[in-house]
């Protein structure tokens, strides 16, 4: 698998989750699976909208972050042109 879709976000933004929910369903070529929150914390950005294919593996999708404190400087990541991501002002 090289590519897959973003069929449903499971959680929003702003939601605080824990290590092992499930945090979108993907699907590939096979079939749909669930994609799990790797470690608890807060969902700052999805980043690749329901409905989104031919996503490659790795691609940035949603923003992670560990501390509520850090909420709002996470949730200003912001894509900067093909395959640059940004936590600040584009260059």
């Amino acid at each position: 698998m090289e590519k897959g879709g973003i069929q449903k976000w499971m959680k929003a933004e702003g939601d605080e989750l824990a290590e092992g929910d499930v945090l979108a369903q993907i699907e590939t070529d096979k079939a749909t699976m669930d994609f799990e929150t790797p470690e608890e914390g807060f969902l700052a950005r999805i980043l690749q909208p329901e409905g989104t294919k031919d996503v490659p593996i790795g691609a940035v999708s949603v923003v992670l972050c560990i501390f509520k404190t850090v909420f709002n400087f996470c949730s200003n990541y912001r894509e900067c042109g093909r395959r640059r991501w940004s936590l600040s002002k584009c260059k």
